[in-house]
């Protein structure tokens, strides 16, 4: 029994001895309180930082809308010049001058080298005929044309070649390649 007491008697002088005084437990949690405080500060600049950054991104952004919408109405007063303008020349343009325009315009064109296109105007319509060697070329001939002034409508009857480079055998192209693309509303002639 005395050495049980004896045992007892250690673990709690040691249990005494291990104790932390209030003085320590005070430091403890001052140091504990300065890393919070440093943490926070931390937090704090990083936050302020991020603000900053998310105000200048904000700021950024509303000059870019402003940009934005200024270059969409310079675009439909570009549009409306270009409409009417148009409709100008429809008024005074015959269809061999336009007919002689449009044709430059195509032989001028780079990705139409290697086609044989031709094209007349009657009344404003622009009738396109001959063969391009893939889609692209056929699209774009067609919007030449409808970007030519005096030129009311597109009806191209274009054929593309097939893939081994030689043009289909039958002349009048089938309905699918027919292109139809309209262009200003009529001016009076």
């Amino acid at each position: 029994m005395r050495s049980k007491g004896l045992i007892c008697a250690v673990a709690l002088l040691a249990f005494l001895g291990c104790r932390e005084s209030r003085q320590e437990k005070f430091e403890k949690a001052m140091r504990a309180a300065e890393a919070a405080q440093t943490s926070l500060g931390a937090a704090q600049r990083d936050l302020a930082k991020q603000e900053s950054a998310y105000e200048k991104a904000r700021e950024a952004a509303s000059a870019t809308e402003a940009a934005l919408a200024n270059a969409r109405q310079k675009v439909e007063a570009a549009t409306a010049a270009v409409e009417s303008a148009r409709t100008e020349v429809a008024k005074w343009a015959d269809d061999a001058s336009v007919s002689r325009l449009l044709q430059q315009r195509l032989l001028s064109e780079p990705t139409l080298e290697k086609s044989a296109v031709s094209a007349r105007v009657e009344h404003g319509v622009a009738l396109l005929e001959g063969s391009v060697p893939d889609a692209k070329a056929s699209q774009r001939a067609a919007v030449i044309a409808h970007e030519t002034p005096g030129v009311l409508e597109v009806q191209s009857h274009i054929a593309v070649s097939e893939p081994g480079g030689t043009a289909p055998a039958a002349a009048a192209p089938a309905p699918a390649q027919a292109e139809t693309a309209p262009a200003a509303p009529e001016a009076p002639r």
